[in-house]
């Protein structure tokens, strides 16, 4: 009935209209609510895919970063045993290092994977100074090629004449300047 009806409704039709609007209302509200409720879901369903989107990539970021870091140090004692050969290798042949590895038998090193490493990803800096132990912070050896890590930043390694290693790291992939600052360049002969 309208409001302002003249006519009046039968008091069982009025009451039956109440009624009827009371169940309208209360569907509106459970309507409402049930929209409510699958909001909240989707809500609750893209926040659960984004929380395993991050987990997921904060486990491939650790693995990167494990095997990187498992790469550097299979590297560092790579070198060091390679140091080490051509310490041997000196200490045979009048404190003499080899001036390439080909000048190094395979009898002083301890496996041809080392070796091999050697032949593969080093790269022999001052080959041509005739008593490198006269220049203990002489760079012998370091990697061939330098490797960026997960934070975006460069690293190589060196192997000084005095045995010692290092891991330089570099912003740009340039180790002009931490060669400069951190080792001894003999002159040229």
């Amino acid at each position: 009935a309208a409001a302002g009806d003249s006519k009046q409704l039968p008091e069982a039709q009025f009451n039956e209209l109440l009624k009827l609007r009371g169940e309208v209302g209360v569907l509106r509200k459970q309507v409402n609510e049930f929209k409510k409720s699958e909001q909240d879901r989707a809500q609750n369903e893209r926040d659960a895919k984004q929380q395993m989107a991050t987990a997921k990539s904060e486990i491939t970021l650790a693995l990167a970063k494990a095997q990187f870091k498992s790469n550097e140090i299979k590297s560092v004692n790579n070198i060091k045993q390679i140091g080490l050969t051509f310490h041997l290798f000196a200490g045979d042949h009048q404190d003499q290092f080899p001036t390439n590895i080909n000048e190094v038998d395979l009898s002083y090193f301890q496996s041809t994977n080392l070796m091999e490493f050697a032949q593969d990803q080093v790269e022999f800096v001052n080959a041509h100074i005739s008593n490198l132990k006269t220049y203990p912070q002489a760079i012998l050896m370091r990697e061939g090629t330098a490797r960026q890590d997960t934070d975006g930043k460069w690293r190589r390694i060196y192997c000084l004449a005095d045995g010692s290693v290092h891991t330089a790291t570099s912003d740009d992939g340039n180790f002009d300047a931490w060669e400069k600052q951190n080792t001894y360049l003999p002159p040229t002969n």
